[in-house]
């Protein structure tokens, strides 16, 4: 127990010490013990004391009102911290609580770490009035005064607060207080009791995506008071998704929100210095901790959109994770969701076509939100490796200057004449070009009959083995052919050519190794069909005139419109 002992100085001063008591387990009063003189210091007061609680030293605190020389004014509030052993540290100044006038009356509130002390230094409503200043980690925080009906214009003091805060008690001679003298209106203080009302202060809150600012539905939410240490899961509204919760004023807050796929985040608050407001809004933003993945796949051979695709996503740090699985018989986009700070593999299959991989890592990084684009070729297996096939001929080959539809040449026998004309080619094509452009025309021709017209020839003799094979095995297939030709003759005339060189591919096949293919043609096991396009799709950049042979017979574009593509070997049924 922490008392005063005092004596009058003159007339209308007393000089107060301040003396503690210890109680035994009976309720049995010890000895009085007056506090260390550096506390009660002699000739001044020493008064009003009040054990408090230091929150982030974890000790007990001696509040005390002291005259004594150092101060800041009149009377000062001091506090001494409490050891383990129940000694008392040298008192410190509440320099940035108290005022040059009396500042008095303190009482910690242990619950709220508030200070509440009376002063006559603050602008209030007259005399004494209760203010009240939030300890915090940084120190002390504002000081603010508690208002009406509380404060009058009159002196109010002493005032403490129960733990709930829903009941206080302070002293004050306000009007209505008992006089001892009627007439004169003569001292002196009551005691008052202060009904504190409900705080009438709503919380609302609202989580959106931090990329999108969309609003997010089916959070996880939970409202801790830390003040109080207490937590409330909050339900969001399906339809709104903002949460609504009831708040008490002069409380500390955090808001924590998780979602799945999204980094979790909280926010703090506190409803000490709410004023004029009943509804608070937070807005929370949560990151996302999922990136956007793109996988494209491709054919190898031709570049193209390779559609109908199975693409398998692995995590490769954590294998009970289970693989992401996507097949997409329409585009060759594949998209899915991957976690940041990740090693990832991704696997592209296909029947026909050989497996393709390749492994990446995730940034981590919260901020990089740029889609992921992986492109994963495939290279083609069986038929598939070789087509399309580009089987190319010498201008107006087979059969020159002939309006017939057939012919009885292989195309293997215009292959060796057309190939052996390749320096033919880079000299009219190059000639009048001199330097750089002679060098980029004699290397464009080279291209063309070696990567072109040999490449063409070497895999449609790969091609027929591989069918031979497969025809053996009891395999039945179609092969699809259309035909291209330069546009230097009539469309008539090219249509005719086109097929006669469709009939020297077809005569290859049936002479392929002395007619082993014939009698799968003969059985319907080996079907050819043909589709004829002429000049019809000749690009721009082909010369249809007959005095520009540079243009029209010897470029590589030209080269390349006198073709017939297999474009399908396909399987069909018995």
């Amino acid at each position: 127990m922490y008392y005063t002992l005092c004596d009058y100085k003159t007339d209308d001063s007393i000089l107060c010490k301040i003396y503690l008591r210890r109680i035994d387990e009976d309720g049995i009063l010890g000895e009085a013990i007056a506090l260390p003189d550096y506390i009660n210091v002699e000739g001044f007061t020493a008064t009003q004391p009040n054990i408090g609680y230091d929150p982030f030293l974890n000790k007990e605190v001696l509040f005390y009102v002291s005259d004594k020389d150092g101060g800041r004014g009149k009377n000062d509030i001091y506090y001494s911290v409490i050891d383990g052993s129940g000694n008392f540290a040298q008192p410190i100044n509440l320099e940035s609580v108290n005022t040059p006038e009396d500042d008095i009356s303190p009482f910690y509130h242990k619950k709220t770490k508030t200070l509440f002390f009376s002063s006559e230094g603050y602008f209030g409503y007259g005399g004494f009035d209760v203010f009240c200043v939030k300890q915090t980690d940084a120190g002390w925080g504002k000081v603010e005064n508690i208002s009406t009906p509380i404060n009058s214009s009159f002196h109010d003091v002493y005032f403490t607060l129960s733990d709930d805060q829903k009941t206080g008690y302070f002293s004050s001679n306000r009007l209505g207080s008992m006089y001892l003298d009627e007439e004169q209106e003569a001292c002196c203080f009551d005691v008052y009791k202060a009904n504190i009302k409900p705080c009438d202060l709503t919380l609302k809150t609202l989580v959106f995506d931090a990329l999108n600012n969309e609003l997010l539905l089916s959070t996880k939410t939970v409202l801790k008071n830390l003040t109080d240490d207490e937590a409330t899961r909050l339900s969001d509204s399906l339809t709104g998704g903002q949460f609504l919760k009831e708040l008490d004023c002069n409380k500390e807050y955090r808001i924590v929100v998780e979602k799945g796929g999204y980094y979790p985040d909280s926010i703090a608050f506190s409803t000490i210095d709410i004023e004029d407001l009943d509804t608070i809004l937070k807005k929370i933003y949560l990151y996302p901790s999922h990136l956007d993945l793109d996988v494209l796949t491709f054919n190898k051979r031709t570049l193209k959109e390779l559609k109908g695709a199975t693409v398998r996503v692995v995590d490769l740090l954590d294998r009970s994770v289970p693989d992401l699985v996507l097949t997409n018989p329409d585009s060759n986009n594949f998209a899915f969701k991957v976690e940041r700070g990740k090693q990832y593999r991704i696997i592209a299959s296909k029947e026909n076509f050989t497996t393709a991989s390749i492994d990446f890592e995730t940034p981590e990084d919260r901020g990089n939100n740029e889609r992921i684009v992986k492109k994963l070729y495939l290279e083609p297996a069986g038929f598939l490796k070789y087509l399309p096939l580009y089987i190319y001929y010498d201008n107006d080959q087979p059969n020159p200057k002939s309006w017939t539809s057939t012919t009885d040449q292989l195309y293997t026998q215009t292959f060796d004449p057309y190939y052996a004309k390749k320096d033919t080619f880079k000299q009219i094509y190059s000639e009048g070009l001199e330097g750089e452009a002679k060098t980029v025309a004699e290397n464009s021709i080279d291209e063309f009959f070696d990567n072109k017209l040999k490449k063409g020839y070497d895999e449609y003799l790969l091609m027929l083995e591989l069918l031979h094979t497969l025809l053996d095995q009891g395999m039945n297939f179609e092969i699809v052919v259309r035909g291209f030709a330069s546009p230097r003759a009539s469309s008539a005339y090219n249509k005719r050519l086109g097929e006669r060189r469709f009939d020297a591919v077809r005569n290859e096949i049936e002479g392929y190794q002395e007619g082993v293919l014939i009698p799968f043609i003969k059985n319907g096991a080996l079907k050819i069909r043909y589709v004829s396009y002429g000049e019809q799709q000749a690009p721009k950049t082909v010369s249809d005139d007959l005095n520009d042979e540079r243009n029209s017979i010897y470029s590589p574009d030209a080269s390349k419109e006198r073709r017939v593509e297999v474009i399908e070997v396909k399987k069909i049924s018995n």
